[in-house]
């Protein structure tokens, strides 16, 4: 917590994965929480007071430890604080001295209740997920006879049903809303229709021989009923409004920052596609691709032409009604006029319906005589 904390930490060589975890923190409390959790920690504030490290002397005292035989290498540094910045300047440190630093910014930011001993178990189950996300092996699978029951020859006599309910609670990120069921994936919580996902996952956990659609629709009731994975509306999308989720991290348009995907804001909303702010300018291309679009989906040139001036006409500085309504009504206007003009060349080429039977009447007249004067007529004979 305090710099004895720091310099026993120096001095000795961690014993396990968890303790090669120091998490770097600005609330005492917190910090003490997270010691008496059994994980590391060191408390940062904003003044070095001879008693505690400031973000400043923090750095200055591993400096001047480096290359003297610490053991500054073996732990990963985990930059946990509530303040942006101090954070930043950590991880450049770590970065530049070629330590491991880490970003865990998310871990206790707006989470002060964390510092109080009534949730100190709280506290552990935080910062052992945390450290699963780097140590746990992704394609490791659970050995599943810790699922099975099993008689006295050995054999396997049934399905150990809550056994399988804690596993996937504890290692699944999934909840329910109701009784439909919420899985994540790619940085959303996706929701499980036909609870397709859900009993796949109970299916893998079971040995093939035991695998009976009656055991895993049992499995499957009594997971969605526990307590501990059943949310309310209100408390999906906890990330701050401004963000926007897309497949590859949030985008925060204010900052210009991508940001890591993080489960714990329970986020049901997703834009489908990668966003890269970098490549902003170099996808626009001065309003090439727009034309490229205009001339896929308007063939029409004149069409064309009228969607870019109003275009353009977005581009003049409006404000509220009046620049919807200059727009609007010099589209109309445009479009009306098109349309007339397309009426006129219309009557001019074509034809009305009863225009064509006139002249093809006369046509068939024509080929039967019946246009001409009787024959009679022509030569002065009366005809009876």
């Amino acid at each position: 917590m305090n710099k004895k904390f720091l310099k026993h930490y120096m001095e000795t060589n961690p014993e396990g994965t968890v303790q090669t975890y120091i998490f770097l923190v600005d609330n005492q409390d917190i910090a003490l929480n997270i010691v008496m959790s059994g994980y590391q920690a060191l408390c940062l504030v904003q003044e070095d007071d001879g008693y505690y490290f400031s973000a400043d002397s923090f750095i200055e005292e591993m400096r001047a430890i480096q290359f003297t035989g610490s053991c500054q290498c073996a732990y990963h540094y985990v930059a946990s604080c509530t303040v942006k910045w101090v954070n930043d300047k950590l991880l450049t440190f770590f970065k530049d001295a070629g330590l491991d630093g880490k970003a865990g910014w998310q871990l206790f930011k707006e989470k002060e209740y964390l510092g109080k001993l009534d949730n100190q178990k709280e506290v552990e189950k935080l910062l052992e997920q945390y450290i699963l996300r780097f140590e746990r092996n992704a394609k490791e699978e659970p050995e599943l006879s810790r699922f099975h029951l099993f008689d006295a020859k050995g054999n396997v006599k049934g399905v150990r049903d809550m056994e399988i309910v804690d596993y996937l609670v504890e290692n699944v990120q999934f909840f329910v809303v109701g009784i439909t069921p919420y899985y994540y994936e790619h940085g959303v919580f996706l929701e499980d229709h036909d609870e397709v996902r859900m009993k796949y996952r109970i299916q893998k956990l079971i040995y093939r021989n035991q695998v009976q659609s009656g055991v895993i629709k049992r499995i499957y009731n009594l997971l969605i009923t526990q307590p501990k994975v059943h949310r309310e509306a209100y408390e999906l999308n906890k990330q701050p409004v401004r963000w926007i989720n897309f497949k590859n991290g949030y985008y925060d348009p204010v900052t210009g920052e991508m940001l890591e995907h993080n489960p714990d804001y329970l986020t049901i909303n997703q834009i489908p596609f990668p966003y890269y702010p970098e490549d902003c300018e170099q996808v626009l291309q001065g309003g090439e691709n727009i034309k490229k679009y205009l001339a896929s989906s308007l063939p029409n040139k004149e069409e064309q032409q009228i969607a870019e001036k109003n275009e353009s006409r977005e581009a003049v500085p409006r404000t509220g009604v009046e620049a919807n309504t200059v727009v609007k009504d010099a589209g109309k206007a445009e479009r009306k006029a098109i349309t007339e003009k397309k009426t006129m060349i219309g009557k001019e080429k074509k034809l009305s319906i009863h225009e064509r039977l006139e002249i093809n009447k006369r046509i068939i007249q024509e080929k039967q005589g019946k246009d001409k004067p009787e024959r009679g007529a022509d030569l002065g004979i009366r005809t009876v």
